[in-house]
């Protein structure tokens, strides 16, 4: 199995692009950066793949340009993993922080997919910070933490470190050129796995973040005045029903 490693890191973020180079190079993870789309000075709304109406649909609000430059960020890797003969791919956005080898688990762990009926895995998250509504699968004995692989059905939050499969990266790209771009890319991945059925991750994670605020995103806060009138409202549907989805998935699975 080969696999390619992609960091995401803006152009000028040298502090950033060190801190992530020394910690892979501690634990010998070659990779090839990924210049990030700066998105802070876009006009969103004149974006060919936005779709604003459905924005304010699903999110109830508008997108800033740090969220779509992140989104577009992604995009990127995915089309490098396409572009090369790796079979899968390790995504780290700058603020990773790893304490201890990750490549071994993930490496177990598709095997594991692969060798239990489960090889069309589309992508993992392996740096989520919280969990719900998931399914414990395999401990993996590689995992300097003790993690645990999860069937995901309520796909977590934060992009810190994804793993992609050549399928997976395939029809996200797929997906956003039919569907165009509506949520963030972490709310995306929610609401594709959550209705797909085919992403993973780990407890605890294999990596967590330095916390440091997002170079691409500070200037472009989500204000209020974003907001549509039904804001409110538009998050507890999206809330409910990917809860409702991933709990029937959960519940599936158990029979």
């Amino acid at each position: 199995m080969k696999i390619a490693t992609y960091l995401i890191n803006l152009d000028g973020s040298d502090e950033r692009l060190a801190s992530a180079t020394a910690q892979l190079q501690q634990h010998g993870i070659a990779f090839e950066r990924i210049s990030a789309v700066d998105g802070r000075k876009f006009d969103v709304n004149s974006h060919p793949l936005y779709d604003k109406k459905r924005a304010l649909c699903y999110m109830g609000r508008d997108l800033v340009g740090g969220e779509l430059g992140c989104y577009l960020s992604h995009m990127k890797c995915a089309q490098a993993l396409l572009g090369s003969d790796a079979d899968i791919a390790i995504v780290l956005e700058d603020d990773m922080q790893c304490d201890s080898p990750f490549v071994p688990s993930i490496a177990e762990a598709v095997q594991w997919l692969q060798e239990h009926g489960r090889s069309d895995w589309q992508v993992f998250n392996f740096g989520n910070q919280k969990m719900k509504l998931s399914s414990a699968l395999h401990p993996i004995s590689a995992s300097a933490q003790g993690a645990v692989l999860h069937a995901a059905h309520y796909f977590p939050m934060t992009t810190t470190g994804m793993v992609w499969s050549r399928a997976g990266a395939a029809e996200f790209l797929r997906q956003t050129q039919t569907q165009r771009i509506f949520a963030p890319v972490d709310n995306f991945m929610r609401y594709w796995q959550t209705r797909a059925g085919k992403g993973y991750c780990f407890w605890p994670p294999l990596v967590s973040t330095t916390g440091a605020d997002s170079d691409i995103d500070h200037q472009t806060v989500r204000k209020k005045h974003q907001r549509a009138p039904y804001y409110f409202f538009s998050k507890q549907a999206r809330l409910w029903q990917d809860k409702w989805l991933a709990w029937r998935a959960k519940n599936q699975l158990k029979r």
